[in-house]
């Protein structure tokens, strides 16, 4: 039975594979997807030509997992300089951003999981260890590494009940995932789920993005063109909108400008795309004036209310300028960064789709985030949060939740210590 699975596993990938390659006709990111898979193991292996000393493979989905295990990698870099990190990415969102990231040797995207590429990657790569980042768990992958005793850690894991491998029939799978010579996972949850299902070698350790939101936080470059633009008025910032929170906040806008909070407020919009055409249609759907960033000079009139930020990489310094924050994508796949800026002290607000992330419901839990369902509980809790002193409050609980969550990279960098894990 466990073969006949494997092998529709087998089928669905490739199926997968040739659908993305159809898609990327037309979608963009799918295009993406598709050309930085060509020829991907022949410039893998010219680059691995020239490698020097042994190799760590870190593997992430997107930016979200890269953030969880950029302050592992940083670590190893600065202490263990003569391994070469391998950075993998599956996403483009991921990929795009962090191809030029300083601290990885060598970065591309992972090839399909198919028997053969996953034998292929790693032989060329030969990595003396990998660490999976949350939950990137791709069978043939985990099989080689397990079939050829190259130890795989799991960092940042969540597991849930509903997941594949715990599944009756999913037992061919978990045996891959018991692999794993340990898990570092987010919560007790995942814990007690891994060990209801025979994983062993499972530790609590929290989530790596809050140590490295925390070194954000004290390591901050002022962005001066937003100062001059807030202009000593408060700031709500919308961070990584999508088009439905764009269109539901405009909506709310509408009830703002007639109770003319403008005299108070100012609105910083930052879309998770910034491509032309979805800049061209924020600005043709707001209902006051839009400037860009990039055109925006110190000159520009300050009676300008809202400032759009067509730049990438400055979110999370924006956020040491605002106020209240609004985190787009939580009504299509998911939330986006909800951490970056709970440690400014920030009360927060999010769509509906936020309950794979453990972070968001902790935040909800002490009373410094909001759910909202429409653009009415959206005004409701502008409204709410004009109270100075009930935003403060809001925004402490934020601030106290990463102080209190502070230290998963020291714990995990000390395991792979004690365990000599890590050589000189």
């Amino acid at each position: 039975m466990s073969q006949l699975l494997i092998f529709l596993y087998k089928i669905v990938i490739q199926l997968y594979g040739w659908g993305l390659n159809l898609a990327a006709l037309f979608h963009p990111k799918a295009a993406l997807w598709v050309k930085g898979r060509d020829d991907l193991l022949e410039h893998l292996a010219e680059a691995f030509k020239k490698k020097e000393g042994p190799t760590i493979w870190f593997h992430c989905a997107s930016l979200g997992e890269f953030e969880q295990g950029r302050p592992i990698i940083e670590v190893l870099k600065k202490e263990y300089p003569h391994y070469q990190i391998l950075l993998t990415f599956y996403s483009p969102s991921g990929y795009e951003v962090r191809k030029n990231y300083p601290n990885a040797d060598h970065i591309t995207y992972l090839p399909l999981d198919t028997p053969k590429n996953a034998k292929r990657f790693i032989e060329i790569a030969q990595p003396k260890m990998a660490f999976f980042i949350k939950y990137e768990f791709w069978y043939f992958y985990l099989s080689i590494l397990q079939e050829r005793a190259i130890p795989y850690y799991l960092i940042a894991g969540v597991f849930r009940k509903d997941q594949l491998f715990f599944k009756p029939y999913g037992q061919w799978y978990l045996e891959a995932i018991q692999g794993f010579e340990h898990l570092f996972v987010q919560d007790q949850t995942s814990v007690d789920i891994a060990k209801k299902n025979g994983l062993k070698n499972v530790t609590l350790s929290g989530d790596p993005r809050v140590d490295r939101v925390a070194e954000i936080a004290n390591n901050l470059t002022p962005i001066s063109k937003i100062d001059v633009f807030k202009n000593n008025k408060k700031l709500m910032i919308l961070g990584s909108t999508h088009k439905r929170d764009e269109a539901l906040f405009f909506e709310c806008l509408e009830q703002i400008k007639q109770e003319n909070y403008f005299n108070d407020w100012k609105f910083l919009l930052v879309p998770h795309e910034i491509d032309e055409g979805h800049l061209g249609r924020i600005e043709a759907l707001s209902p006051i004036t839009i400037v860009r960033y990039s055109t925006f000079k110190e000159q520009t009139p300050l009676e300008c209310s809202m400032l759009v930020l067509d730049t990438i990489g400055q979110l999370s310094a924006a956020y040491q300028y605002g106020d209240m924050v609004y985190i787009g994508g939580g009504f299509d796949e998911g939330i986006h960064n909800v951490l970056e800026p709970a440690v400014f002290g920030l009360p927060i607000v999010f769509g509906p789709k936020y309950h794979k992330f453990k972070e968001a419901k902790d935040l909800i839990k002490v009373g410094g985030a909001f759910e909202i369902s429409d653009a009415n509980d959206l005004l409701n809790c502008f409204n709410k949060l004009q109270d100075k002193v009930e935003r403060k409050a809001r925004g402490v609980r934020n601030s106290q939740y990463i102080k209190s969550n502070i230290g998963c990279t020291e714990r995990i960098i000390n395991y792979l210590k004690n365990k000599n894990i890590l050589k000189e």
